[in-house]
């Protein structure tokens, strides 16, 4: 039987309900691989007006075979590619190991965000949506389209040319789980924009969008991989596409394959009427 962290608030049925709409197909990393993407022009930091907003779907899925205790925290996205490096970077999200929640992170160049909580103890085989925005200084991190933080510390600038990183890192703080659809734009998106863009592919042709990946099956690798958002302007062209480190699979699932382990446990069983089958 597949365990289970303790139990997070019931999703609103509306999350549940509009995921029956999104694909089923996702990125699955096995906790020994990633994607990366290089970022020659600083695209990913959310630039000098420090505007940025970073999403994704996400669900944990720790096998039997992993390590126990799990070596490391797992990080879902970050735009350094060392967690454990100094320097700037903009954001990270990862799931800190001691406690069992998921935690946004960030350093500028007069201070630092860490462990703002996005989720405690969340369900695994569980899709959870996830949004950080900075507008200024504060920071706004949301889940499934509601508020669960805002910062008030000024940290400066925090533009790099990392790159970005999805599933872990170069140190290895790999994740076990799948995401799909990650998007990074160069403004602070307004909660009337999130909840729009949430449920439906991102606007490729979005003045600020600087990353999409859809991370979803494809019978070419290069879509699998590929930035559906159009380069920043200027010279270089800007980013790249994903590079794959270590086996991550993109896996065809049947919807019911997806039956979430939230849902067939909430309220005795009684709400397993439909599965939560990413986005």
């Amino acid at each position: 039987m597949k365990t289970r962290l303790p139990q997070f608030p019931l999703a609103l049925l509306a999350v549940t309900l509009a995921l029956l709409t999104r694909a089923t197909h996702a990125a699955v990393f096995n906790g020994a691989a990633r994607v990366s993407a290089g970022d020659t022009k600083s695209a990913f930091s959310g630039g000098t007006n420090n505007g940025l907003t970073v999403s994704c779907w996400f669900k944990m899925a720790i096998p039997s075979t992993a390590p126990q205790p799990l070596p490391k925290d797992m990080v879902i996205m970050s735009n350094r590619q060392n967690s454990t490096a100094g320097g700037n970077f903009a954001f990270e999200i990862r799931i800190n190991i001691n406690t069992g929640n998921v935690e946004f992170h960030a350093r500028g160049a007069s201070a630092m965000v860490t462990a703002q909580p996005l989720i405690t103890k969340p369900f695994l085989e569980r899709w959870y949506h996830v949004a950080i925005t900075r507008s200024v200084d504060p920071f706004t991190g949301y889940l499934d389209g509601r508020q669960v933080f805002q910062t008030t510390q000024a940290i400066g600038a925090h533009t790099n040319s990392n790159g970005i990183t999805i599933g872990g890192t170069s140190d290895s703080a790999n994740l076990y789980g799948e995401v799909i659809e990650t998007a990074i734009y160069q403004r602070a998106f307004t909660l009337t924009d999130l909840n729009s863009y949430m449920f439906a592919d991102q606007p490729a042709t979005d003045g600020d969008i600087r990353g999409y990946y859809k991370l979803r099956f494809s019978t070419t690798i290069a879509e699998q991989l590929k930035n559906f958002a159009a380069p920043p302007t200027g010279t270089p062209a800007g980013t790249d596409p994903l590079i794959a480190s270590g086996a991550v699979a993109f896996e065809l699932a049947n919807q019911q394959g997806e039956q979430s382990m939230f849902d067939s446990h909430r309220n005795g069983g009684r709400d397993a009427t439909a599965p939560l089958s990413g986005a």
